[in-house]
């Protein structure tokens, strides 16, 4: 192991990709940085699904861009009762005041949302979210049950003791490229788009992608590409991705290195000070991000 490897410690939580079906509460918060790209997605979301204005969306970005994390927080976000919501306030630097405004935009409901997560596999979505629907409910959906009914079914269950239903499917990719390759329909998909849509309770859809939805289709199929761009204008899509001062501020909370020495506060002076007049020279903060990210 060389000198800079023992010299930096990563914190558990940043060494394995998140899944909505993994981490618990207190993993999740350690280290968490809800940054101003994540908070704006979050806000969207919650705005749009609570006045009705979109109620599908796919977020869109690459490995390890966070997508799943931010998920996960929406998830934990929503389903905990409003008066135990504090107990979520990010514990790094900012946090808390991004937080406030975040908590801010849920309405004065004092019960939490219904928020079903699935991860996505190789296998039919409308399947898929018949059994995911029918195990959170304990309604009896069977195979031939549609998936209209399904959907209406589920909603009616949540209004009656929720403040709000949220689907979220991670590695909806995955559903896709099965669709893709066996000329299967997304029509479930569009359904839960348009069903939600209408709806005068608070019900939302998120699916986190790797890349656009029409990009899983191969160019070949034609009518099954008219198909998909058909559903795809269904939903929303929130570009995933970090600004390098994001970035840089995520590294930072991230690992645990050395302490900074007069010789890296004069290298991180220098650099900061090339900068110019551009947006990251107007950025106060950069400094003390670039001391927490050495080596």
């Amino acid at each position: 192991m060389s000198t800079k490897m023992r010299a930096v410690k990563v914190r558990s939580r940043f060494l394995r990709s998140t899944r909505l079906d993994t981490l618990d509460e207190e993993e999740l918060l350690d280290g968490f940085v809800l940054h101003e790209t994540g908070e704006k997605i979050l806000a969207r979301v919650i705005d749009d699904i609570q006045s009705g204005a979109q109620r599908a969306f796919t977020w869109t970005g690459a490995y390890g861009s966070g997508k799943s994390t931010f998920a996960l927080y929406l998830t934990k976000l929503l389903s905990t009762k409003p008066k135990y919501r504090d107990g979520l306030r990010p514990r790094t630097k900012g946090g808390a005041y991004a937080f406030k405004r975040l908590v801010s935009k849920l309405s004065g409901d004092k019960k939490p949302w219904l928020v079903i997560t699935i991860v996505g596999e190789k296998n039919n979505v409308e399947d898929t979210l018949r059994l995911e629907f029918s195990r959170v409910t304990g309604l009896d959906f069977s195979p031939d049950t549609s998936i209209i009914e399904t959907i209406n079914a589920t909603l009616d269950f949540a209004s009656k003791k929720y403040a709000g239903l949220l689907v979220i499917i991670d590695e909806m990719g995955r559903h896709l490229e099965h669709a893709s390759e066996g000329s299967k329909s997304l029509h479930a998909l569009q359904e839960i788009a348009e069903i939600f849509g209408r709806s005068a309770f608070p019900a939302g859809f998120v699916g986190l992608l790797h890349q656009a939805i029409h990009d899983y289709l191969p160019r070949t199929d034609r009518l099954q590409r008219q198909e998909w761009e058909k559903i795809n204008g269904r939903f929303t899509d929130l570009l995933f991705g970090l600004s390098i001062e994001e970035s840089i501020l995520l590294v930072s909370s991230a690992i645990s290195g050395r302490q900074p020495t007069d010789e890296d506060r004069d290298l991180i002076s220098l650099c900061c000070g090339s900068l110019g007049t551009g947006r990251l020279a107007l950025n106060k903060k950069m400094p003390r991000h670039l001391e927490g990210a050495l080596p």
